[in-house]
């Protein structure tokens, strides 16, 4: 289902895919004005632009679950980062996070084993909620030596 709404002077749709019935020849085609229903004020609790707490309808959906998922992982899990192969078996998944501060502490960090590139793959998970803000500038700071020595640049 596809929703537009606003003011149009006209209205061009793409749409892909394989033919579910017959066609039907049409010879001729004369537009027709549609009736534009009256718009409906949402309830305070469902709109959410002028809610003083936008996110408390998601959170009170997700205490419906069984077990629910944390909303700021769930955000993160759809918009920001596709979990690896492996992690959707992985009996922890979703609660599969970032080892940045194993790294951090990697002997191998002192020497040309640790590249930029290692860095970066150590962040390709969520961060806990609970890192410390030492060991984020720690790592913010080991990236910026990164970026700023010759390590693995051409």
């Amino acid at each position: 289902m596809i929703i537009f709404r606003g003011r149009f002077n006209a209205v061009s749709l793409a749409v892909y895919g394989d033919l579910v019935g017959e066609r039907l020849e049409t010879l001729e085609y004369e537009p027709k004005p549609l009736n534009l229903p009256t718009s409906v004020s949402l309830s305070p609790a469902l709109d959410l632009a002028n809610s003083p707490n936008p996110t408390a309808l998601a959170e009170q959906l997700l205490t419906l679950m069984p077990s629910p998922t944390p909303l700021p992982l769930l955000i993160r899990l759809m918009f920001c980062l596709k979990p690896e192969e492996e992690d959707w078996d992985n009996p922890n998944f979703p609660y599969v996070y970032s080892n940045f501060e194993l790294a951090l502490n990697d002997d191998d960090f002192g020497n040309e084993v640790f590249d930029l590139d290692s860095l970066v793959q150590s962040v390709n998970k969520p961060l806990k909620h609970d890192a410390s803000a030492e060991s984020l500038t720690e790592f913010a700071g080991k990236m910026k030596d990164l970026l700023g020595s010759d390590v693995g640049c051409c």
